[in-house]
């Protein structure tokens, strides 16, 4: 029998990127929504939070923006507040050792992986 492997091509790829890319961009939603969720104990699924999560991120960013006046200017500031948060998160689960990163993390995984 002959074995095939499976190569990776470029639409894999350019999939993993995009993918990696809405979660980046999708932070300050995650954020947002995990700490809605532990405060108000409402019992959202996965598909609700990553839902929610996009719509808050998306509300920031037009937030964002109206306040710089400049739609430019609201997409810098809305990367920084991005890179802030991915940098806290790194920092404090990989340097400081602290739970919440990971607590925010596992509210958005699927449990069946």
């Amino acid at each position: 029998m002959a074995h095939e492997e499976r190569k990776g091509g470029l639409g894999e790829l350019i999939f993993s990127l995009l993918v990696i890319c809405a979660i980046f961009c999708a932070l300050p939603g995650v954020l947002i929504m995990a700490l809605f969720k532990d405060v108000s104990g409402m019992p959202l699924d996965l598909g609700q939070m990553w839902t929610f999560a996009f719509v808050v991120a998306l509300a920031l960013y037009f937030l964002l923006a109206l306040l710089s006046r400049s739609f430019i200017g609201g997409l810098k500031i809305y990367l920084l507040v991005c890179a802030l948060i991915l940098f806290a998160g790194l920092v404090g689960h990989f340097g400081f050792k602290v739970q919440w990163p990971a607590a925010i993390v596992i509210q958005f995984i699927s449990e069946n992986l």
